[in-house]
């Protein structure tokens, strides 16, 4: 559960968007909390560095359910087969040195 306190630091910008936080924290504004499909590319070229890399957030798990059927329908198995290319074992947002 997130609360308002976990995402502002004291000062003068708060805000719930990850952009704005993102292109605050480029322009130097501060630090922030942001998962690494807001700002992987800005880590991977420069514009931002990781600050606190041995904490690690609670762990997020995405889980489809669709009925047990002998023969899925395309759609759901077209489904199945994105998400898992787009979420399986390491997205390709998270690919930062």
């Amino acid at each position: 559960m997130t609360t308002n306190d976990d995402m502002c630091v004291n000062g003068v910008l708060c805000s719930n968007n990850g952009e704005v936080l993102r292109d605050a924290s480029v322009k130097g504004l501060g630090f922030t909390k942001l998962p690494t499909f807001i700002v992987g590319a800005d880590l991977q070229n420069g514009r931002l560095v990781s600050v606190l890399s041995n904490y690690k957030s609670p762990s997020v798990f995405l889980t489809l359910l669709y009925p047990p059927n002998r023969h899925l329908s395309a759609r759901v198995r077209l489904l199945v087969e994105f998400f898992y290319e787009r979420f399986g074992d390491r997205p390709y947002w998270d690919l930062v040195d």
